[in-house]
């Protein structure tokens, strides 16, 4: 088992924030471009990004544009503007829209019961990573709502039956990263509101707690393989 788990810290509004982020551990940071109350324009983005670039904060990280409603030529433009890595897609594009696009991209999936898992995981997504998060309507991003654990453990099974990072989103906080990581034990996380004091202001304190719970979970959970593996 690998001790770490990638992680991503969504919604970041302020260069503090993200740096804050990277420096305690992130491997992505997140920005929203609609959709949400965290919702920035692509200048001013690129600007956050293109200073951490100047500190040398993004090597081997990822900045990801978080993308609802657009068309594929407004995600291109704006990937542009804003200097980011990959896109994160929730919106209505098809998966050969998205095949389209020029640049990395993964999808986020909302699912709510074991049928959306298996239907819409199953409709030919053509990404190395599938996020899923709640099912709730794009809006919602943010809110900390969790998805029923069929429903979870369904999709990680399905994702990872096509050969896909299961990224799971929705309701993650320090308090409760370690039941993640022994109950499904996802590729990855994506939390926001989770880290935050107040919507589109991270936390320093939250992020760290949460990196430190997610450290002692997976080496807890290390440990435990190798005791099964000695019994066996």
């Amino acid at each position: 088992m690998d001790r770490h788990m990638n992680v991503k810290i969504c919604g970041m509004t302020n260069y503090e924030d993200a740096a804050s982020a990277l420096e305690l551990g992130a491997d992505r940071i997140g920005f929203v471009l609609s959709g949400s109350p965290r919702a920035m324009e692509a200048g001013e983005i690129g600007w956050i990004v293109s200073r951490l670039r100047e500190r040398g904060m993004l090597e081997g990280r990822k900045a990801v544009g978080v993308f609802t409603d657009e068309g594929a030529g407004e995600i291109e433009a704006a990937m542009r503007a804003a200097s980011l890595d990959e896109a994160q897609i929730e919106g209505g594009l098809s998966p050969e829209d998205c095949a389209a696009l020029s640049f990395p991209w993964y999808k986020t999936l909302r699912i709510s019961s074991v049928e959306e898992a298996e239907r819409r995981l199953g409709a030919g997504w053509r990404c190395g990573r599938i996020l899923v998060d709640s099912g709730e309507l794009s809006a919602a991003a943010g809110r900390g709502r969790t998805i029923g654990v069929w429903a979870t453990l369904a999709a990680r099974a399905i994702a990872r039956e096509l050969g896909k990072e299961f990224i799971l989103a929705g309701g993650i906080a320090p308090r409760n990263v370690a039941s993640v990581v022994f109950s499904v034990m996802p590729d990855g996380i994506d939390l926001c509101s989770g880290v935050e004091d107040e919507p589109g202001r991270k936390s320093r304190e939250k992020m760290a707690l949460l990196f430190a719970e997610l450290g002692r979970a997976l080496e807890e959970a290390e440990a435990l393989k190798e005791i099964r593996s000695a019994i066996a």
